[in-house]
């Protein structure tokens, strides 16, 4: 009889040992879960940052659009062919400004640097063409100026 108790309390033993384990593990199942829906949340956050880059980096690309149609076509395109309706200006070189501005002003500047006679005529232009003209470029004139003086 006190063997039978003994091996029945053995068994009780085991059973809540057992109960335990299970209880251990569905606190495990519970924890890897919740890690599980944590990492589901910084991943959506993530996402979300990503996409908030995204919309910033559009915004600063229509705001780059926006400075290149109001700066670099409007103003140059619009201001060179109003100032040829009312003084003698070249429209060719507004025109084309981007792409054969530095190459003529370089060009000038060499031939200007090398001979004497091309003063004058800078001189002229520069001066005169900007004073009759009213147009945006009246740095070129004193840069010749500047550099004649310093080199020579």
């Amino acid at each position: 009889m006190l063997l039978l108790l003994l091996l029945l309390l053995l068994l009780l033993l085991l059973l809540l040992l057992l109960l335990l384990l299970l209880l251990l593990l569905l606190l495990l199942l519970l924890l890897l879960l919740l890690l599980l829906l944590l990492l589901l949340l910084l991943l959506l956050l993530l996402l979300l940052l990503l996409l908030l880059l995204l919309l910033l980096l559009l915004l600063l690309l229509l705001l780059l659009l926006y400075y290149y149609y109001y700066y670099y076509y409007y103003y140059y395109y619009y201001y060179s062919t109003t100032t040829t309706r009312y003084c003698y200006c070249y429209y060719y070189y507004y025109y084309y400004y981007y792409y054969y501005y530095y190459y003529y002003y370089y060009y000038y500047y060499f031939y200007f640097y090398y001979y004497y006679y091309y003063y004058y005529y800078f001189y002229y232009y520069y001066y005169y063409h900007h004073r009759h003209c009213h147009h945006h470029h009246h740095h070129h004139y004193y840069y010749f100026y500047y550099y004649y003086y310093y080199y020579y």
